[in-house]
C-alpha cells in the first residue's frame, strides 16, 4: 500500500535502532547480569552475531529479488504452499512481538508515572498512537525518527556524563570470573533482541537505494550495540549486583544520579515517581542504593 513512499538511508538506520531500542533499553541490563553478573557487558559484545547473520541474509535476498518483501519472495523461492508456512510464522512473531512490546511499555508507564491507570487505558492510548503513524504511512515515521532520535542520543549522553562521578570501577572485577559459558547464557537474550533487526526484511522495499540497505542495516546494529554496551557499563559501573534485582535498572540510574550537590533527584527530567519499595528486602544491596530506597 505504502511503497510509493521510499526512506532514505538514515531514516532507514532510524526506524531499525528505535524497533529494537524502543523499550529493551531499559531493562537490558538485567538479563545479562542475571548470568554474567559483572561480565554482563562481555555479554554484550557477543550479541551482534544474530543481527549480523540476519542482515547478510535479508540484504542477499533483497539483492535477488528487488522491491519484494519476505512475504512476497518467499512465495517464489519456497513455492505457494510451504510459503504459507513462512507468512504463518511471521504473522504470529509480529504477533507476539506487538504483544510483548505493548505489555513492556504498558508496565514501564504505569511504574513510572501512572500507577493507578488500567492498563487497558494505557494500551488502547497506545495503539491509537501507532495505528495513526502507521495510517499516515512509514515515509511519516521515518521523517518522526529524524526528530525523535537526535533528542534520544542527546538524552543519553548527557546521562552518561553525568553518571561518570558515580561509577566504581570494582563493580567490574574480577574480569570473566564467571566462566565464558556464564558469558554466552547473558548474551543469549541480548542477541535475541538484536535479531529483530530482520525487519529490515520488510523495510528494504521502501528504500529510495535499497543497494545501501547491507551497510545501513550494519550501521544499526553498531549503534544499537553501543548503546546497550553503554546502558549494561554504566548501570554495572553504578548498581554493581543490584542490577540484575531490577526490572528496570536504567530507570533505577536515572533515579539516583544528580549533578554535584547543585542537581540531585534528576529523574523528574525523564521520569516520574519511580518506585522501588518492592526491592526494600533485596539483599547485599549497596549502601547508596538502600539509602535511596529507605528515603521514600
Amino acid at each position: 500500500m505504502f511503497k510509493t513512499e521510499k526512506l532514505t538511508q538514515w531514516q532507514f538506520v532510524i526506524i531499525i535502532c528505535v524497533s529494537v531500542l524502543g523499550t529493551e533499553v531499559f531493562n537490558i541490563a538485567a538479563f545479562p547480569a542475571h548470568y554474567a553478573k559483572q561480565d554482563a557487558w562481555i555479554s554484550i559484545l557477543l550479541a551482534p552475531i544474530t543481527s549480523i547473520w540476519c542482515v547478510l541474509v535479508s540484504t542477499t535476498l533483497a539483492s535477488r529479488y528487488p522491491n519484494m518483501t519476505i512475504i512476497e519472495y518467499s512465495r517464489s523461492i519456497l513455492g505457494r504452499w510451504i510459503s504459507l508456512l513462512v507468512k504463518a510464522y511471521y504473522f504470529c512473531f509480529l504477533f507476539v512481538y506487538t504483544t510483548v512490546i505493548s505489555k513492556v511499555i504498558t508496565d514501564l508507564v504505569a511504574v513510572i508515572s501512572h500507577q493507578f491507570t488500567p492498563h487497558v487505558v494505557l494500551l488502547f492510548m497506545l495503539f491509537i498512537v501507532c495505528g495513526i503513524a502507521a495510517w499516515c504511512g512509514i515515509g511519516v515515521i521515518g521523517r518522526s525518527g529524524e526528530i525523535i532520535f537526535p533528542i534520544i542520543i542527546f538524552i543519553a549522553f548527557l546521562i552518561f556524563v553525568i553518571s561518570m562521578r558515580d561509577w566504581n570501577v570494582t563493580y567490574l572485577k574480577p574480569v570473566a570470573e564467571s566462566g565464558l559459558l556464564s558469558i554466552i547464557r547473558g548474551a543469549s537474550v541480548p542477541s535475541g533482541w538484536l535479531g529483530e533487526t530482520i525487519l529490515i526484511a520488510f523495510l528494504i522495499p521502501f528504500m529510495n537505494k535499497p543497494s545501501h540497505a547491507r551497510k545501513a542495516s550494519l550501521y544499526s546494529t553498531v549503534i544499537i550495540t553501543i548503546f546497550m554496551l553503554k546502558t549494561v557499563l554504566i548501570c554495572t559501573l553504578i548498581e554493581g549486583p543490584l542490577v540484575s534485582k531490577f526490572p528496570f535498572p536504567y530507570g533505577a540510574l536515572i533515579r539516583y544520579i544528580s549533578l554535584g550537590d547543585v542537581l540531585e533527584r534528576l529523574d523528574p527530567v525523564f521520569f516520574s515517581n519511580l518506585d522501588f519499595s518492592r526491592f526494600s528486602k533485596v539483599g547485599h544491596i549497596p549502601l547508596c542504593f538502600l539509602s535511596l530506597c529507605q528515603s521514600d
